[in-house]
């Protein structure tokens, strides 16, 4: 279908010479009545569809005198040559107006087909199709000409989903329409602003001046939420993470699109309303953290975990009393992969909940056999790292069921967490950290001295031990400050129940 917006000029003048030539036939042929009139009608609704309206109008007038000419040509008597005049015009007109409200409804809805095929139906801003589009020609524009610059903004909003969950999908669709429009004021002129889904944006700059600073651009990009945005429920306060990326010259739209991804993903592990702008070591790392991620899904069925242990010594007896169990992971292309990377991949992914009961359960299989033989005493403990993505559910219920499966006592079990863990657990978490110790299992408190040092700690969750940070202890032998700091944390930690 050939729109009426885009009609060429060589349409119009084809249709008038197709007119010329059916009325050098029409005259041509013997009597004013001849079949070659109706090839006037049967034009018509072609001209009425391909050409602009005011060219169809045209045309209409143009039948008309070129039949008239033809006509007077023809000759004969003037009533019966009017009649068929009129009768002829007529239909032309009655047939073009027809076909010409149909192709008007026909062009609209086209139109509307076309914007609906790449706008966001919500906030009416670009959706992927066309940003996708516009950066190719952008980055087309920029490859020929190698002036100026290419540069584009992706931003993900915080706390979205709480918004949604609390005030309901209509006030998030509010938020977002809203937004929206602050977004297109605060872009520079020129660029393109879409909504990529849910609550993400992506606003494309193409600046032949290479004048602007995109970071100065993406400060300018966060000011949209500056104010509260006014819901019907009352104003809410918004903020976003922005990752920034600039074309390089050999970059092509996926790759673009690829590096301020990258860009976003980082400015979101740094923290709320945070900017951070791509470079190539940012893209080595997330392609190497969804390499892991992905691995770490197959990471227990493949037999890549193991575990080790790491002894824990009484000083006064020299006997090893316990050990503390860590997970170690052996990837098989990659070799081995540092816990300090790959536990938070886990915590993260979801995979932290099997991971650690599969660390448990191993750790506990080992005391009980070591036990059985006589490797270790009776009494010997186990301390098993605890993540505070697991706290949830039946996770003291599943630790309960794994030491009655190898007939061990709680006791014979400690579970580590860190002061941060507590600090941010919750009544959910709290519940959890309260069925362990009513299940007997201990609890230590890791890298003590690290994060606020409160010992309303201690008393909180019913620390049995408090591990002190190896930040303290290193180079305690010479140094009388971090002696009376250790002499004190362990003087305190007894007085309140814990070793």
């Amino acid at each position: 279908m050939v729109s009426n917006v885009a009609t060429p000029r060589r349409t119009a003048s084809g249709v008038v010479l197709v007119q010329l030539a059916i009325t050098a036939v029409y005259v041509a042929l013997p009597g004013a009545a001849n079949d070659a009139r109706l090839l006037y009608v049967a034009v018509g609704p072609v001209a009425a569809y391909c050409l602009r309206p005011i060219e169809a109008l045209a045309h209409a007038v143009l039948v008309g005198l070129l039949l008239a000419l033809a006509l007077g040509i023809h000759g004969g008597e003037r009533d019966i040559l009017a009649q068929i005049w009129l009768t002829t015009i007529a239909t032309v007109l009655a047939v073009t107006g027809l076909v010409a409200a149909i192709a008007a409804s026909v062009r609209r809805q086209v139109r509307q087909m076309g914007h609906d095929a790449t706008h966001d139906p919500l906030t009416g801003l670009a959706n992927r199709t066309l940003l996708s589009s516009a950066t190719t020609t952008a980055l087309d524009r920029l490859h020929a000409t190698g002036r100026g610059q290419v540069f584009m903004i992706l931003i993900d909003l915080d706390r979205f989903k709480l918004l949604n969950d609390t005030h309901g999908h209509h006030a998030g669709d509010q938020l977002l329409t809203s937004l929206s429009r602050r977004l297109v004021r605060c872009a520079p002129a020129g660029s393109l602003v879409g909504r990529l889904g849910g609550d993400e944006f992506a606003i494309l700059v193409d600046d032949p001046s290479g004048r602007l600073a995109p970071t100065i651009v993406a400060a300018e990009i966060a000011g949209a939420w500056a104010e509260p945005i006014p819901l019907d429920r009352g104003a809410v306060r918004t903020s976003g993470c922005l990752g920034v990326a600039v074309a390089a010259g050999t970059d092509d739209t996926s790759e673009l699109l690829r590096h301020v991804d990258a860009a976003m993903y980082r400015a979101k592990a740094e923290g709320r309303s945070g900017i951070c702008v791509y470079d190539i070591a940012q893209q080595v790392g997330i392609e190497r953290r969804l390499v892991l991620e992905q691995a770490l899904f197959d990471a227990i069925g493949n037999g890549e975990l193991s575990i080790v242990f790491q002894p824990i010594v009484d000083l006064d007896s020299g006997w090893v009393h316990a050990a503390e169990a860590l997970a170690r992971w052996t990837h098989p292309d990659l070799g081995p992969v540092d816990p300090a990377e790959f536990i938070p991949i886990a915590e993260t992914s979801g995979m932290i909940d099997p991971i650690g009961l599969w660390i448990a359960d191993g750790a506990l299989r080992q005391v009980a056999q070591w036990r059985a033989t006589g490797v270790v005493h009776a009494d010997f403990t186990v301390h098993v790292n605890l993540s505070g993505k697991q706290l949830h559910g039946a996770f003291a219920e599943q630790i309960g069921r794994l030491l009655d499966l190898h007939g061990l006592e709680p006791t014979a079990l400690m579970m580590e967490l860190t002061e941060s863990v507590l600090m941010r657990a919750g009544d959910a978490e709290a519940d959890v950290l309260w069925a362990l110790d009513q299940l007997g299992v201990p609890l230590a408190l890791d890298d003590f001295g690290t994060g606020f040092s409160s010992l309303s700690y201690l008393l909180q969750a019913n620390v049995h031990t408090v591990k002190i940070d190896r930040s303290f202890v290193s180079g305690m032998s010479t140094d009388p400050t971090r002696q009376a700091i250790v002499a004190t944390v362990v003087g305190l930690a007894r007085a309140s129940g814990s070793r």
